[in-house]
């Protein structure tokens, strides 16, 4: 897993980025089927305090924001270095190399 964001910023710079506002941004990339699988069956739901963002990059690229994935809907908006689109959460694994 991967920091970026402010709280990255600040830490490479040694400027000030954080503020009383700010989130932490992680980055977790998955690059197979089944490293899929184990994440989603560790449960992982994030704390309201502090607000952490989670990102899941899937084979490098396309990524998707967790919390909207634990969210109500069937799809997921899923972005890329060359295009944004939407996709069925049951379909995320055809992202990936098996």
């Amino acid at each position: 897993m991967r920091m970026f964001g402010s709280y990255a910023w600040q830490h490479l710079t040694g400027l000030s980025y954080v503020t009383e506002k700010s989130d932490v941004d992680l980055l977790l990339d998955i690059a197979t089927s089944a490293e899929w699988r184990d994440f989603l069956s560790q449960n992982i739901a994030l704390p309201a305090s502090p607000h952490i963002d989670l990102e899941i990059a899937f084979g490098g690229d396309a990524s998707i924001n967790w919390r909207e994935y634990l969210g109500p809907t069937d799809d997921l908006l899923i972005k890329s270095n060359l295009r944004v689109w939407l996709e069925r959460k049951n379909r995320l694994s055809s992202l990936l190399a098996t």
